[in-house]
C-alpha cells in the first residue's frame, strides 16, 4: 500500500503538520513526501569535477555517479559557511541545501568559477526533493 502526501501537485511553501503524528504513519508502509525546505542546485559542463573538488572537503573525484556524500564549504580560515549533500551524476553534481541558504550558496559559487568550464543552475529553478520512506 503507498502512502502519498495528499497535498496540491505544485510544490510551494506549506506544513505537513504535527510531526509526531506524521512520523507515526512511518508503521503503515511506504510514504512519499516532498522536502520542501531543500533546494537543489546542479553544478555540469567539462571542468564540473574538478571545479566542484576544488571548492569542497569531499573528495568529489572518487563519487560514482547516483552517489551522494555530505561536504562542506569553507573559508580560507577554515570555517564552515555552507554543508551541501553532494550528488553525483552523468552530467555533474546536484547540490543539495536549506531553501534559507541557496541563493547566497549559488551567487558566491558563482564567483569562484573564473575560467572553469562549468554551469551554474538556479537552485530549486529545475528540480525538487522527495522523502521516500518505508520498508522498500
Amino acid at each position: 500500500m503507498n502512502r502519498h502526501w495528499p497535498g496540491p501537485s505544485a510544490l510551494g511553501d506549506f506544513e505537513f503538520g504535527d510531526p509526531l503524528a506524521d512520523a507515526m504513519l512511518l508503521d503503515q508502509g511506504p510514504i512519499k513526501a516532498p522536502l520542501c525546505g531543500l533546494r537543489v542546485g546542479r553544478v555540469s559542463g567539462p571542468d564540473a569535477v574538478n571545479f566542484i573538488h576544488a571548492q569542497f572537503t569531499a573528495d568529489c573525484r572518487a563519487l560514482p555517479p547516483a552517489t551522494h556524500r555530505l561536504t562542506a564549504w569553507c573559508s580560507p580560515k577554515g570555517r564552515v559557511l555552507f554543508a551541501p549533500q553532494l550528488v553525483a551524476s552523468a552530467e555533474g553534481f546536484h547540490l543539495l541545501l536549506p531553501a534559507a541558504q541557496s541563493d547566497a550558496f549559488a551567487r558566491r559559487l558563482r564567483m569562484y568559477v573564473l575560467r572553469a568550464r562549468v554551469e551554474i543552475d538556479e537552485p530549486g529553478a529545475s528540480h525538487g526533493v522527495m522523502l521516500l520512506a518505508g520498508p522498500h
